[in-house]
């Protein structure tokens, strides 16, 4: 009543210490022969002194039933000490009021909120994480709570933490690890954890700090990667990909149809490959779209590239392309000015095609809504584009507008191109 702590709320205020995972790292600082470090959250100094708001004086006289109803609910806590003083009432003369909650000590705390069984298996787990690598407290500091979440899988990621650490010999896929009971979706699921492991206990010489995050996770700890690959297709017959990488294009005796195929062929290659080419073309253009990439037309001096994701991420590894007047076409939402960023900052001369304002106004009857838009700073968009983003994200024309690369008129496309490509 009147706001006063109640024994839900005390219970709350310990709740949240466990969730926050500052209980936890008294549990930890409670294990013997641990060793001290630096942790991101403070563990909980014991006796522990909760919040409590109090009846004032004046509630004394007005709510004296309620009064003692609440000192009684605090008094029949379990697992916890009231402190009273005496005090005086004009009316009601002596009593005895709650000036302070206390709970004395760690088990105190975790019986108050029913956590400690709890406790009782992070002591365990993290008994078997330290026996396995020592090195990795620290990231039980930092990350207390994540350790009892992931105990229904905790012995898995053991044994493929340790297998990782220990092996040797030839780079494998993940495909090729042997560990009991583990398949590569369980890695999959759980790199993030593994990474977090492997950064404190792997040789830094055995660590590549040139891929980063969970899709360079393979490659960042010495494994094989399933290979990115990449579309492209010249549009210009008379200077061939496929003559970059010792197949004929054609030649005395050769039909016309077949030099054509040949020539203007859509290959997928290996990034590996794209990058040891070095093709004659001068310009490239970009597009994540596949119907638009296979219908881009002929084109003098012009390679169409065709790629999404990691592929598209990884353009930048392509030196060639940096020699080139290269193109992203994408779609005109938050989505597409996100990728063309992330794409500039990899080639900083990388432009926009059909990414324009008049595309949009020309093409208002087939706008249609983006369903997740982002909203974050594009550091690498030009002036035109970042106004035209903002009009986008602040919904000037419509919400969450977008308009997709095929929704694009075929002449309008072509029109285009002929302004910008040589």
């Amino acid at each position: 009543m009147q706001g006063w702590t109640t024994p839900a709320d005390a219970r709350q205020q310990v709740q949240r210490l466990w969730d926050r995972g500052e209980l936890l790292l008294s549990v930890l600082d409670s294990m013997a022969d641990m060793d001290e470090v630096d942790g991101g959250i403070s563990s909980v100094v014991f006796p522990l002194r909760l919040k409590l708001k109090k009846p004032s004086s004046q509630d004394v006289g007005n709510f004296f039933v309620e009064v003692r109803s609440w000192i009684q609910a605090l008094s029949n806590l379990r697992h916890t000490r009231l402190e009273l003083v005496e005090t005086r009432h004009p009316q009601l003369g002596k009593n005895e009021i709650p000036q302070s909650l206390w709970i004395d000590s760690l088990d105190d705390a975790l019986a108050f909120i029913g956590k400690r069984d709890d406790s009782r298996q992070f002591n365990v787990q993290v008994t078997e994480l330290l026996a396995s690598d020592g090195l990795l407290l620290d990231w039980v500091r930092r990350r207390p709570v994540k350790v009892l979440e992931l105990t229904p899988v905790w012995s898995r990621l053991l044994r493929v933490h340790d297998h990782i650490v220990k092996r040797s010999g030839n780079a494998l896929y993940l495909r090729q690890l042997s560990v009991e009971g583990v398949d590569t979706k369980f890695i999959e699921t759980h790199r993030g954890v593994l990474a977090e492991w492997l950064d404190l206990t792997l040789p830094s010489s055995n660590i590549d700090e040139s891929y980063r995050g969970s899709r360079g996770f393979a490659r960042r700890y010495g494994f094989k990667d399933k290979p990115i690959r990449l579309r492209l297709r010249s549009l210009d017959r008379s200077q061939p990909l496929l003559g970059h990488i010792g197949s004929s294009a054609g030649g005395a005796g050769s039909s016309g149809d077949t030099d054509d195929v040949i020539a203007l062929a859509d290959i997928t290659l290996d990034l590996d490959v794209i990058r040891s080419l070095d093709p004659s073309q001068s310009c490239v253009v970009i597009t994540e779209n596949e119907v638009n990439y296979l219908a881009l037309p002929n084109w003098d001096n012009t390679i169409a590239v065709f790629g999404s994701g990691y592929g598209l991420q990884s353009l930048g590894e392509i030196d060639w392309l940096k020699r080139r007047d290269v193109w992203y076409w994408g779609d005109i939402d938050t989505h597409g000015f996100a990728i063309l960023n992330e794409l500039r900052s990899q080639l900083p001369s990388v432009r926009s095609l059909l990414m324009d304002r008049d595309t949009l106004m020309e093409h208002e009857l087939l706008w249609g809504s983006e369903s997740t838009p982002t909203n974050r700073r594009l550091e690498h968009l030009h002036d035109h584009e970042i106004e035209l983003y903002r009009d986008i994200i602040e919904h000037r024309y419509r919400h969450c507008l977008r308009l997709e690369q095929e929704q694009i008129k075929y002449e309008w496309v072509l029109s285009r191109l002929e302004g910008v490509l040589p």
